[in-house]
């Protein structure tokens, strides 16, 4: 009867050892085409590398995740800043923008852009080591051209 006791704290252990995060990034943005895209860093990763995920639904506004389509992971040096869209030419589609900064004393920048389209993510251009209060985007939009 004593091995009952230490079994069951030995099945919660791991649950413990490999806690979320409380702070893990995950965005949600909605397309111009219906559904959404979902960023997050990487499930049970520290915050200051890893990876993270670009994922394409098309679900229903009342529950925009119901439909995956697409997805991608790419690597992560640092922590996501903030993930928007924008246009990285005049005549162009509205692109997705992630920014991340470095966790060291350096705080670099590193920028990744994607092509959304109605079942597809294509990572367009992308930026690394870029001094911190540099413009991600001007860097993108040049790579992309």
């Amino acid at each position: 009867m004593q091995t009952r006791p230490l079994f069951l704290v030995f099945l919660c252990l791991p649950g413990l050892l490999h806690a979320e995060a409380p702070d893990r990034f995950v965005a949600v943005q909605k397309i111009a085409s219906g559904g959404c895209v979902v960023v997050a860093e990487g499930d049970r990763e520290p915050r200051s590398t890893g990876s993270y995920t670009v994922r394409l639904y098309r679900g229903p506004e009342s529950d925009p995740t119901a439909d995956f389509v697409a997805g991608l992971v790419r690597p992560r040096d640092g922590t996501i800043q903030k993930v928007f869209l924008t246009r990285l030419g005049a005549n162009q589609a509205p692109s997705l923008v992630v920014v991340i900064v470095s966790a060291g004393s350096g705080s670099y920048l590193s920028a990744d852009a994607f092509t959304v389209g109605p079942r597809r993510l294509q990572l367009r251009a992308s930026v690394r080591d870029l001094p911190k209060g540099s413009d991600p985007l001007a860097r993108l939009r040049n790579r992309a051209d």
